[in-house]
C-alpha cells in the first residue's frame, strides 16, 4: 500500500467565546490532514497546535510530506529512523503526526483499532481510561471562587480530579508569549482559594495546579509548594521556566511531599532522558502529537523502572485525543490522563467511534483505526479549508 497524497485542513469556529481564557487554537484555528493511499484507505494525522502558525505548520508538513512521505510504501517508512535524521525541531515533532495518520490507515485496512495493533500481547488492552477534568481558567478580573462549581460539577461526573490554573492576564493571552514571559500571580490568594476548594469537594477528589511556569523564582515555588502540599493536592505542574537547571535548584535540599509534573514539550526521548538524568520530577506528562508511539513506550518503561508516574498530557482535538487514548489502551496498565473540559466546539466537525467519555472515563470502543473522522453532516458554525498536495 503506497501513500498518494495529502489533503491538509484547517478548521476556524464561526463564533468564538471571550467569556474564559481559552486555548490558542479556539481562536487561531488548528491543522488537521489526511494521508491517502493507493487502496483507497486513508488516515488522520492531528500536529500540535502550538508549533507555530498555521501558515508555518502547513508549509514544512507540505515540506516533509514531499520529501519524506510521497509513493512511498507504508512497509517501507521507517519514521524512527526518519525522526533521528531530521534536525529541525518542529519537522520532528510533525513526523509524530504522519506516524498517528499511518496507524489509522493499518488499523482501517486490517479491521482493528489502533491499540490493538499496538498492544505488545494480542487482546491485552485497557478498555477504561481514568480521566482528570482539566479547566479551571479565569481572567485577573474575577475571583477564583467563581470556579468552586466547576470543580463540583465533574467531580459529580465521575471524573478522578480536577486542575485549574492561576488568573490569566487580560494583556498577555499568548501561550507561547506566556512561556517566553511568564506573567506573575497572587500565589496567596491561590492558597487560599486551594482551602475553599478542599473542603468543598472534600479529601477523596485529585485536585492539580497548573502553574504555567509562571513561579518568579524557586522560593515563590517553594512557598506555593508547601501551601498546596498541606491540602493534599495530587500535583502541581510546571511551576517554574523549563530549564533543568531550574528545577534541580528546585529539587536541591527541599523536602516535599507535592509532586511535580511536567513534560508535554518533550518532542524525543533524549530530551526526556536529559531531564530525567536531572532527577528533577516526579510525574512524566507526555503526548503523542509530539512522540513516536516507540518513543512513548519507552518513555513508559523508564519511568515505570524510575518511579515516576504517568500522566498523559492531553489537550488538543479528537485525532491526537484518540492517539493518546490508543496508546494507554495498549499498556494495559492502569492509567489516567488529562482531558480538555474548556472546549469541546470542534467535536462536532468529526464523527467520534474510537472512544466515548462515560462516568469520567474514556472508554475505548471497537472501532478500526483511531475511530475519528469527518462528520458529513453540514455545520454552519465552522469555516473549514482543504489544501490537496
Amino acid at each position: 500500500m503506497k501513500i498518494t497524497n495529502l489533503t491538509i485542513y484547517k478548521l476556524f469556529k464561526k463564533k468564538l467565546r471571550n467569556d474564559i481564557p481559552l486555548p490558542n487554537f479556539y481562536n487561531e484555528g488548528f491543522i488537521f490532514f489526511k494521508l491517502n493511499t493507493s487502496e483507497n484507505v486513508y488516515g488522520l494525522g492531528e500536529p500540535n497546535p502550538y508549533l507555530g502558525k498555521l501558515l508555518l505548520i502547513e508549509r514544512r508538513l507540505e515540506k516533509l510530506f514531499n520529501k519524506f512521505i510521497k509513493n512511498k510504501k507504508i512497509n517501507q517508512l521507517k519514521l524512527n529512523f526518519l525522526k533521528k535524521k531530521i534536525k529541525h525541531k518542529i519537522d520532528k515533532s510533525l513526523i509524530n503526526s504522519f506516524e498517528s495518520a499511518i496507524f489509522d490507515i493499518i488499523g482501517k485496512y486490517k479491521n482493528q483499532p489502533v491499540c490493538e495493533i499496538l498492544a505488545k500481547k494480542k487482546g491485552s488492552i485497557q478498555k477504561k481510561i481514568d480521566l482528570y477534568a482539566s479547566g479551571g481558567t479565569i481572567f485577573e478580573d474575577k475571583s477564583y471562587d467563581t470556579l468552586l462549581e466547576e470543580a463540583l460539577y465533574y467531580k459529580d461526573k465521575g471524573f478522578s480530579g480536577w486542575k485549574f490554573r492561576p488568573k490569566m492576564p487580560l494583556s498577555n493571552k499568548s501561550h507561547s508569549s506566556r512561556i517566553k514571559n511568564p506573567p506573575p500571580f497572587d500565589i496567596k490568594k491561590v492558597i487560599n482559594f486551594s482551602s475553599k476548594l478542599r473542603k468543598k469537594v472534600g479529601d477523596d477528589f485529585n485536585l492539580m495546579f497548573d502553574v504555567g511556569c509562571r513561579c518568579k523564582n524557586i522560593n515563590e515555588a517553594k512557598y506555593l509548594i508547601q501551601g498546596l502540599e498541606d491540602l493534599n493536592f495530587s500535583f502541581i505542574e510546571e511551576p517554574l521556566k523549563r530549564s533543568v537547571l531550574n528545577y534541580k535548584k528546585l529539587f536541591k535540599n527541599f523536602k516535599k511531599k507535592l509532586k511535580i509534573g511536567l513534560g508535554e514539550h518533550f518532542y524525543d526521548f533524549n530530551e526526556f532522558n536529559r531531564w530525567l538524568n536531572s532527577n528533577c520530577f516526579d510525574i512524566v506528562q507526555p503526548d503523542s502529537n509530539l512522540l513516536l508511539y516507540e518513543e512513548l513506550r519507552q518513555i513508559s518503561n523508564v519511568s515505570r523502572k524510575k518511579n515516576k508516574r504517568l500522566i498523559f498530557h492531553n489537550w488538543c482535538n479528537p485525532i491526537n485525543i484518540s492517539s493518546n487514548f490508543s496508546f494507554l489502551s495498549s499498556l494495559n496498565t492502569r492509567s489516567i490522563a488529562e482531558y480538555n473540559v474548556l472546549t469541546d466546539d470542534f467535536y462536532q466537525k468529526f464523527a467520534i467511534t474510537g472512544f466515548k467519555i462515560r462516568k469520567g472515563k474514556a472508554e475505548i470502543l471497537n472501532s478500526p483505526g483511531l475511530g475519528v473522522d469527518l462528520s458529513k453532516k453540514k455545520n454552519k458554525n465552522f469555516v473549514i479549508y482543504e489544501k490537496k498536495i
